[in-house]
């Protein structure tokens, strides 16, 4: 991690209204996200997680605080170069796999000449070459979690948002992708995810932020959660329901 930050949410909260009903998705949030770091976004359902990662890519609109990406409070500016995975992949149509990639390619700004280039650069990354002939609506919820991982690739972007990435995915399809959680860091990329495998997380992530009813209850890295020297919380699970169930 560097001293660099990268993205500052001030005192964001988030209202939706339901008929007569307000409902307070986020509760004046603040975290700083700083380069080169991998930080996870913990909680149970409903707890903010992904209303706030919205709220930074500008696909919700906030209703009250500050989002400063990259030096800039505009964050339209900004968020065509962070990749961005959603919670849930779902590719509804009979389109080929290999024909949406390169539509996204093609949409992103690259000539004809390149586009073989960038995505034969994906398929060196994530291994979907198998079903690149098949109709996207025929794939697995673990195969289209590993099409959607393989979009936000497009572009090489410094900054990754991952909402829940190892969705569907078996054994290996999850090894496979905490082994590219780790190369993003090594390739001095920041990464953000949201998920609720603990164990997983535990062994890629730099920095934790707990959510629950909109608020964080904490953050920090593993040490920052050690109580001294008796080290009682000794896992990320530990951690996760002392905060949770207070």
């Amino acid at each position: 991690m560097s001293n660099e930050l990268l993205i500052e949410v001030s005192n964001l909260s988030k209202v939706y209204k339901y008929k007569n009903h307000r409902i307070k998705a986020l509760d004046d949030v603040s975290i700083k996200i700083y380069n080169n770091e991998i930080v996870a976004f913990l909680g149970p359902n409903g707890a903010g997680k992904t209303t706030l990662i919205k709220i930074i890519l500008n696909l919700v609109k906030k209703t009250r605080g500050e989002v400063n990406i990259f030096g800039s409070f505009n964050n339209k500016l900004h968020t065509s170069s962070i990749g961005y995975q959603p919670e849930i992949v779902s590719l509804k149509t009979s389109k080929k796999v290999k024909d949406i990639l390169m539509n996204v390619i093609e949409v992103s700004g690259f000539n004809s000449a390149e586009k073989n280039n960038e995505l034969n650069r994906i398929l060196s990354i994530i291994d979907i070459k198998c079903y690149l002939n098949r109709p996207a609506n025929t794939l697995s919820k673990g195969m289209m979690t590993k099409v959607g991982l393989a979009i936000s690739l497009v572009g090489n972007p410094s900054t990754f948002i991952f909402d829940e990435p190892t969705e569907g995915l078996d054994p290996v399809g999850r090894r496979d992708t905490l082994d590219f959680l780790h190369r993003q860091k090594n390739e001095k990329k920041t990464v953000i995810i949201s998920s609720h495998l603990l164990s997983e997380i535990e062994k890629v992530a730099d920095r934790f932020f707990f959510f629950k009813n909109g608020q964080i209850l904490g953050f920090g890295n593993m040490l920052d959660f050690m109580d001294g020297s008796d080290k009682k919380h000794t896992s990320l699970e530990d951690i996760y329901f002392s905060l949770i169930n207070k």
